[in-house]
């Protein structure tokens, strides 16, 4: 929880945007189980569709939020080559080189 309030501070230091904050202790589960997305719509209380994923794995983040009708934004900041896609299919999501791109998004 530590390291997403502080990775929340650097892009959001306001708190404007973010105002929730859901991590996979709180769920009991980790990415890319489809519970925690689930989760964090319940909470803003938001359809799948007026929401977005923000994240660096393509197999963690993207390809489980977008299985829910996400729109998804993968920021190459962080990318590892851990990130190989689980199967071929084309996905639809945008990238940003940095986190701070995020904003001409919004």
């Amino acid at each position: 929880l530590r390291t997403q309030i502080k990775k929340l501070s650097a892009i959001d230091p306001s708190g404007k945007f973010f105002k929730n904050i859901l991590t996979s202790e709180e769920v009991g589960c980790e990415k890319p189980n489809s519970k925690i997305f689930e989760e964090a719509l319940k909470r803003v209380g938001e359809k799948s569709s007026d929401c977005a994923m923000i994240g660096d794995s393509l197999s963690m983040d993207i390809e489980p939020s977008l299985k829910l009708g996400m729109k998804s934004i993968q920021t190459l900041e962080f990318v590892s080559n851990k990130n190989a896609l689980s199967h071929q299919k084309p996905l639809k999501f945008s990238t940003i080189k940095t986190l701070n791109e995020l904003w001409r998004m919004i």
